[in-house]
């Protein structure tokens, strides 16, 4: 629901502002040609606004996630197993490193996966 409402208020108001920005007298005398300006103002406008609401909304549904996940860290080295211990929600990877959230969406955990010898992502049931 929030998601969808910046996605659609971002694409309002990128038009509101195209066609207020459209018809500004000092551009159209830098652009006269009415198609070009407007493909220009349009672009210039839209893209800020569309990337804020796209980042805005993927993080809402990052946030939101209920799914609740294991994480299971197996290291033969330590001889240590770590299983059903960690229970977080799986948010991403980003390179090597795998990114997981509390419950309560208060901490960010970053586990290096290199360093262990098998990270395993179990859903709860």
């Amino acid at each position: 629901m929030t998601a969808s409402f910046w996605l659609l208020s971002s694409v309002v108001l990128s038009i509101l502002l195209s066609i207020k920005f459209d018809n500004n007298p000092t551009i159209k005398t830098l652009v006269p040609y009415y198609t070009l300006r407007t493909y220009i103002v349009n672009t210039l406008i839209s893209i800020p606004f569309l990337s804020f609401a796209l980042g805005k909304a993927n993080s809402l549904n990052i946030y939101n996630n209920k799914s609740i996940r294991y994480i299971n860290i197996i290291s033969t080295t330590t001889q240590t197993e770590n299983k059903d211990k960690n229970l977080s929600k799986f948010i991403g990877f980003l390179g090597d490193k795998l990114i997981t959230s509390s419950i309560d969406n208060k901490t960010i955990t970053f586990i290096n996966q290199s360093s262990f010898d098998e990270v395993q992502i179990v859903d709860k049931k």
